[in-house]
């Protein structure tokens, strides 16, 4: 490498490592990664944007590791040796041109191993803490997860209870059609018929009818009525008559009727119409 390039990393290296908050980061990541809302916790910064502006400082010192977060490199690590090693070096240095007396310069150490044993019990707390947390976490994440299972299993029990519903309204209709007398026919129109030479016709039908239900339908009888088109599209009740049929069981076959009919008008036009009402007890 020609010294001017080595001059250039040696610049670059000193840009990344000319602001307090960028050497934090360094630290912060100096045990394990860190996700980038660690980072943050870890070195105190409010602003996003703040932070992300540093570690853009730090490209080549720390890379990205999985799921997201953030890892120091080999050059970061070798980097923050340097920083430590200069560092102790500049302090040694302008201890020694205070040119402290010997009596003071032991208090001063002694004061200096007492702070060293202080902090190391901070870490060991602080590490202690954390693993408190990351338990805590653990503990917590489980309990979510045991609830989440418990919502499923709800919400199947409840599409059970819905689908046990729906079959149970099936059921209710079917026993309330069941219950009842439901009477149907297929019947046959004949149109105009035995013309008697004054204007009337005779209008007949004959068919089948039966009770579908489930109850017995007394003193049933259904009412016929014959329309015709007198104009083409007006519909206009000519005549109608009622048939009695009985008693009809439930759950019959099909009962055969013979031919009834009414004299009506007749119709002008070759269209006409029939519709039958039952009736019953």
């Amino acid at each position: 490498m020609s010294q001017d390039s080595f001059n250039e990393v040696r610049a670059e290296l000193f840009e990344a490592l000319g602001h307090p908050l960028r050497i934090s980061i360094l630290e912060s990541l100096e045990s394990r990664p860190l996700g980038f809302a660690e980072i943050k916790r870890s070195v105190g910064v409010e602003s996003s944007g703040h932070l992300q502006f540093h570690l853009r400082k730090l490209d080549g010192l720390i890379e990205d590791a999985p799921n997201g977060a953030y890892e120091l490199t080999n050059d970061g690590r070798d980097a923050l040796r340097v920083f430590r090693t200069t560092a102790v070096k500049s302090s040694v240095q302008a201890f020694h041109r205070l040119h402290i007396p010997t009596k003071y310069l032991t208090i001063i150490i002694a004061l200096g191993v007492l702070a060293l044993l202080l902090s190391s019990a901070l870490v060991i707390g602080a590490e202690s803490n954390m693993a408190q947390t990351s338990s805590l976490n653990s503990q917590l994440g489980s309990q979510k997860d045991q609830i989440s299972g418990l919502n499923n299993q709800l919400n199947s029990q409840k599409d059970q209870i819905s689908s046990l519903q729906s079959q149970a309204t099936s059921l209710q209709s079917q026993l309330s059609h069941y219950n009842q007398t439901n009477l149907q026919g297929i019947f046959r129109l004949y149109g105009c018929s035995n013309d008697t030479g004054t204007g009337s016709c005779y209008y007949y039908t004959d068919g089948y009818y039966a009770n579908l239900g489930g109850r017995a339908a007394y003193s049933a009888n259904v009412t016929f009525t014959f329309f015709t088109f007198p104009n083409g599209y007006t519909q206009q009740s000519v005549c109608s008559l009622n048939r009695s049929l009985g008693t009809v069981p439930a759950q019959s076959g099909f009962y055969s009727m013979p031919t009834v009919g009414c004299y009506g008008a007749k119709s002008a036009t070759t269209g006409e119409v029939l519709s039958w009402v039952f009736n019953w007890s």
